[in-house]
């Protein structure tokens, strides 16, 4: 049984911050990925059609050095 569309957008999209246009959302989503230590984007929501921002299943990882010290052979005489 599924909830009428009505009902399905309040649960939905609840609290969310709605935006009208994606490039809104996709400041925001990218604002927050950089301060927040989550990663986030924009997306269109199919229950009431505006744009929201949600957390993402991908976790962050640490960021590779740009410089690793590799072994080339060479020994200090």
């Amino acid at each position: 049984m599924t909830l009428p569309r009505m009902a399905s957008k309040v649960v939905a999209c609840g609290d969310k911050k709605s935006y009208s246009r994606m490039s809104v959302a996709a400041n925001s989503a990218k604002w927050l990925s950089r301060n927040v230590d989550e990663a986030f984007k924009a997306y269109k929501c199919r229950h009431c059609g505006m744009y929201h921002v949600g957390s993402t299943d991908d976790h962050r990882r640490p960021g590779k050095p740009k410089f690793q010290e590799q072994d080339y052979g060479y020994e200090e005489p």
